[in-house]
């Protein structure tokens, strides 16, 4: 099947150390938003949180200078962010069979202990950065 790729938010607010292994934590990839992939991320944002907050993102076309980035739903991008501050998170995941559905909202997060303490779920190991 062609692969594309969806995003998800976590709409658990979490500060930007902890964002990476959210994401991955769910099989994901903590999201880079690209130009032909900016509309799609805004959209999936506009849908699960309000238009007027951001989500934390990995990178911007591959680069963050690190600097903590918030992608906003109207398609700013905040550089340099408060990387304390807690907000939703943007995850990357490429869907390989088109009838799926690409994007969506995960509200029901269960790892956040886990998180919390630094781990993934069903890992011993801590999260990388």
């Amino acid at each position: 099947y062609p692969k594309k790729e969806g995003y998800v938010v976590i709409s658990n607010p979490l500060p930007y150390v902890q964002a990476k292994c959210a994401c991955e934590s769910l099989g994901l990839d903590f999201a880079d938003v690209t130009e032909s992939s900016l509309a799609k991320a805004k959209k999936i944002l506009d849908d699960c949180i309000d238009c007027r907050k951001s989500a934390w993102i990995a990178s911007w076309e591959g680069i963050n200078n690190d600097e903590c980035l918030a992608l906003y739903s109207n398609g700013n991008i905040a550089v340099p962010e408060n990387c304390n501050s807690r907000r939703p998170v943007l995850c990357k995941v490429v869907v390989h069979d088109w009838s799926s559905s690409d994007c969506g909202c995960h509200n029901d997060w269960k790892s956040l202990k886990s998180l919390e303490a630094g781990k993934p779920a069903g890992s011993s190991k801590g999260c990388g950065k």
